[in-house]
């Protein structure tokens, strides 16, 4: 053999032998696999080897930051979903008391609250049959009666806000209305009776 020849055999099996230290090869098949401890192949080009960078320090950082987007977007989402049950909770509520603020508001409903309420006042049948008259001419007993004067409610209270001090309920509210309407009639005409003989010389009370 020549020593040319000897000498290029050598580095041959050189170059194999460190191939086979990043490849490794698979006894059972033949196949060159990737030696053990070594990055993954995921493509070769002319220019050389493309080596995968999942699971590496580099790729670490970018995953912590897809899940802590995650986080916060599952945490915005469980934000919302509380502030609408809170919200569908605040707005049946608000229809319970307005429910009960106008339960029995019909006109005769009305009207058998405000004898009750006269006879707790201490005025029997003849007195609420002057009372009777007069608001049923003032506002037929209904609740939201409104007068272009301002005149507002079953006693036709003006302005209408004035009935805030019996409640503040006042706009809803029959008996708030009847309460006050009883305690003003009482203060200025000292009977039902006294404020429809007024209503009858001048119609207004």
């Amino acid at each position: 053999m020549s020593r040319t020849w000897i000498r290029n055999a050598t580095l041959v099996a050189a170059a194999a032998t460190g191939m086979t230290g990043v490849l490794g090869t698979d006894l059972a098949s033949g196949l060159v696999t990737p030696a053990q401890g070594t990055p993954a192949i995921t493509s070769v080009t002319s220019s050389g080897i493309v080596l995968s960078t999942r699971g590496t320090p580099k790729a670490r950082p970018i995953e912590s930051a897809r899940l802590h987007r995650q986080h916060a977007e599952a945490s915005r989402r469980a934000a919302e979903r509380r502030l609408a049950e809170h919200s569908a909770v605040q707005r049946q509520a608000s229809a319970d008391r307005v429910s009960r603020s106008t339960r029995g508001a019909s006109p005769s409903s009305a009207r058998r609250l405000g004898r009750r309420l006269a006879a707790r006042h201490g005025w029997k049948s003849a007195q609420f049959s002057c009372l009777n008259s007069l608001w049923t001419r003032e506002s037929g007993w209904r609740r939201h009666a409104h007068n272009p004067s301002g005149a507002y409610g079953i006693p036709q209270a003006l302005p209408g806000t004035r009935m805030s001090t019996s409640g503040r309920n006042w706009r809803n509210s029959a008996s708030t209305q009847i309460r006050w309407g009883l305690h003003y009639i009482d203060a200025r005409y000292g009977s039902p009776c006294g404020a429809w003989h007024h209503w009858r010389a001048h119609h207004w009370y």
